[in-house]
């Protein structure tokens, strides 16, 4: 089995755990768990943290100046249909020259727009007056991430030798089982504050 969109690799992992490549008897139990544990991460945060490019999303704005917005890393188009009649507005684009910033300013990973007020639009208030292109999620996962990752992953595998016994599961979409015990309180910290809000 390969991992899709993981937050580790199997490589990474067996390094981790001091397991030579030539060891490759758990391979495949060790790449459901990192699987699983990805996303339960997901989950728990409520956003990716890989990356997925030439998405479209459509969104229905609260204020005309600010727009909460999937975690975008990158945007190639804006568009505005102010009134629903199916006629969209392009925005200029450009964090410094174009009708928008992408915020917060200076991040690899964007979480909401506003409205450049020298510009020449404004978000319409009607249901999917917003159209956005671009690329969803991360770039590259967050190193606190993937360090959370780890510790999911290797408290889930230690539960397969009798470690982690208590408590309330969980079981993932891949059908990876996740206990409280295998969230330590470092893992929870980074997830809480990755946690979205909207």
């Amino acid at each position: 089995m390969a991992i899709t969109n993981g937050y580790l690799t199997l490589v990474e992992y067996k390094s981790y755990k001091d397991i030579t490549t030539a060891d490759t008897t758990d391979d495949v139990v060790i790449e459901n768990i990192i699987e699983g544990a990805s996303r339960f991460m997901d989950n728990m945060t409520g956003q990716f943290f890989y990356g997925t490019t030439g998405q479209t999303r459509y969104y229905t704005a609260e204020d005309s100046q600010i727009l909460f917005i999937d975690n975008f890393y990158g945007v190639t188009t804006l568009k505005t249909d102010d009134d629903g009649d199916g006629t969209w507005d392009t925005w200029n684009t450009g964090q410094t020259t174009g009708d928008f910033y992408l915020m917060p300013f200076n991040a690899s990973t964007y979480s909401w727009i506003e409205v450049n007020p020298g510009g020449d639009y404004s978000f319409p208030k009607n249901r999917k007056g917003v159209e956005l292109i671009g690329d969803i999620g991360y770039a590259a996962v967050p190193d606190e991430i993937r360090m959370a990752c780890y510790e999911i992953v290797n408290a889930a595998n230690g539960r397969r030798s009798g470690q982690n016994l208590s408590g309330v599961a969980e079981v993932t979409a891949s059908g990876i089982v996740i206990t409280p015990e295998d969230i330590t309180p470092f893992a929870k910290k980074i997830l809480m504050m990755y946690q979205r809000g909207y």
